[in-house]
């Protein structure tokens, strides 16, 4: 059995964006930091925990969303979950028997202002595949928000969700990753799409699922290692 426990500055994320009359913008500022720990007994079963306590800082109101349709869920949103701060906490599965796709299950759930109460619970689940280069994933997403002072009624929320991720080479020092995401909310009947760029040889860094620093897909972690090999020399 395979343990490790961690502490990481987990997020920090800025969002902005100009409102629909370009008068004026709107912004929101977000940080955590997370301990967990990850096990496995052998190369098929994979946990994680993590407790993350968070800040979130939001220029918009319930005013703002209301006369903005396109406002940004990360900054405001229909499900009132932007606390000033709070934790969250989940638990990870992962069932690997094959080489480079794996499926994955998880529950999570995070707190109100009060630190005391739940805001919601979420139960996710994806399949990811890796092939020459590529990364696909497929997930489904469900969550249960509890009624409260931001909240007047208990809430479904169900969201799909369809990634692809390319991996580019940017140069002899490192690789990097471009990505393409859909989103579907279908309780609220909206969909956010993405597109993202990291570099590094890590997908993940911190207490994202599985992250630290394993390579969950063996071919990707081979070519990293033919690609260090050959930068040695």
């Amino acid at each position: 059995m395979t343990r490790a426990i961690g502490l990481s500055i987990h997020r920090i994320t800025s969002r902005w964006q100009l409102s629909r009359d370009n008068s004026d913008s709107q912004y929101a500022l977000n940080g955590a930091i997370s301990i967990g720990q990850v096990w496995r007994q052998d190369t098929v079963h994979r946990y994680q925990w993590s407790v993350a306590p968070f800040i979130h800082i939001s220029s918009a109101d319930l005013n703002d969303y209301l006369n903005d349709e396109k406002l940004n869920s990360n900054i405001f949103n229909f499900y009132r979950e932007n606390h000033a701060s709070g934790w969250q906490g989940s638990y990870q599965y992962r069932y690997q028997p094959w080489v480079d796709n794996y499926l994955n299950f998880g529950v999570a759930s995070g707190s109100n202002d009060d630190w005391l109460s739940l805001d919601y619970l979420r139960f996710n689940s994806s399949w990811n595949q890796y092939y020459h280069g590529h990364i696909l994933q497929v997930g489904l997403d469900s969550y249960y928000r509890f009624a409260d002072d931001h909240r007047a009624t208990a809430t479904w929320q169900y969201i799909s969700r369809v990634a692809w991720q390319k991996q580019i080479d940017i140069g002899s020092f490192s690789q990097g990753w471009l990505k393409i995401s859909w989103q579907q909310d279908w309780g609220w009947n909206n969909h956010n799409i993405s597109l993202e760029f990291s570099s590094g040889n890590n997908q993940h860094t911190g207490f994202a699922p599985y992250a630290h620093d394993e390579i969950i897909f063996p071919t990707l972690q081979l070519n990293h290692l033919l690609e260090r090999r050959d930068y040695e020399q």
